[in-house]
């Protein structure tokens, strides 16, 4: 929504939680990420790969018969350290946010309100809105009356289904803060926003950016700025007006760029060791600074 700047406090919140995960501050990004979740409740989905990645590592090393006694589930509870003072900083947080808003409205009626508002939402099409389901129901069906819907539930919860095992097998090729923009992928999947919503492609680029000089990274900060080249021509020529023909054809790109993410990732990704996630450390100068953040 133009000039609506405070309409975008959650993706802010979102971007400095993902960029404080980089930097090893786990706990205060996990404030931030509280933040974005209590603003707009679907940011929580961007913590699947969060939340996934230490249980798969768990589960990996486990196959392989590495956690046999007691000293090495007490070994995995220390290295996954950072991840418990994560959600447990951000269930509190979250907790202390919810508060706030009883003690500021007196009662949750405004929660079950919004949560109602998202289920009717969710049941009835728009020709405003982009996600997994509109690439299922295809332009031909936009004619149909709300309730039409659930016809092609049964498509989308199986696709849904591949799109949480893709993201479960990416995880451990991916670095902690790489983990929520790739999870990008399954808000995609699981909602369907509207427009402007999407302003949080920017969360998923991140994927991309910071290791640039990977052809596979460069190819996908070209994807993105294509994708979104394409979308602003379709708008300034009019080619498609603002109904179902443009809610499929966005969300046909959207889909092949989340299908890309998956294919870059499974390809070129290789398992993250412990090492991999401790940035390194900055020299004084600065010269050595600038030479370091390309991690």
């Amino acid at each position: 929504i133009k000039g609506a700047l405070l309409r975008l406090d959650w993706g802010v919140a979102l971007l400095v939680s993902m960029c404080l995960i980089k930097r090893q501050h786990y706990k205060t990004a996990a404030v931030a990420m509280a933040y974005a979740s209590a603003a707009r409740v679907f940011p929580l989905i961007f913590l699947f790969g969060m939340g996934a990645k230490p249980v798969v590592a768990a589960l990996l090393k486990i196959k392989r018969g590495q956690l046999k006694k007691l000293p090495d589930f007490r070994l995995l509870l220390a290295q996954n350290r950072r991840y418990i003072e994560f959600f447990v900083t951000l269930l509190v947080s979250a907790g202390l946010l919810f508060v706030l808003t009883l003690l500021g409205r007196g009662s949750i009626q405004d929660w079950q309100d919004f949560f109602v508002k998202i289920g009717l939402h969710n049941d009835i099409i728009s020709t405003t809105r982009v996600g997994l389901k509109y690439v299922l129901l295809g332009p031909w069906s936009f004619a149909a009356k709300p309730g039409a819907v659930p016809h092609i539930r049964v498509e989308a919860y199986v696709l849904q289904a591949a799109f949480v095992l893709a993201a479960l097998s990416c995880v451990p090729k991916l670095r902690d803060y790489e983990t929520i923009a790739f999870s990008f992928i399954l808000v995609f999947a699981m909602t369907a926003p509207t427009f402007y919503y999407y302003v949080v492609l920017v969360v998923p680029l991140f994927l991309f950016i910071p290791r640039i000089d990977k052809p596979w990274r460069f190819s996908g900060v070209a994807a993105f700025f294509l994708l979104s080249l394409v979308a602003y021509i379709v708008y300034l020529t009019g080619l498609w007006g603002l109904g179902e023909e443009l809610s499929f054809v966005l969300s046909v790109l959207i889909f092949a760029l989340c299908l890309f993410m998956v294919v870059a990732v499974s390809v070129y990704g290789h398992v993250v060791t412990e090492r991999d996630e401790v940035p390194p450390v900055a020299s004084s100068n600065r010269k050595g600074w600038h030479a370091n953040t390309t991690w």
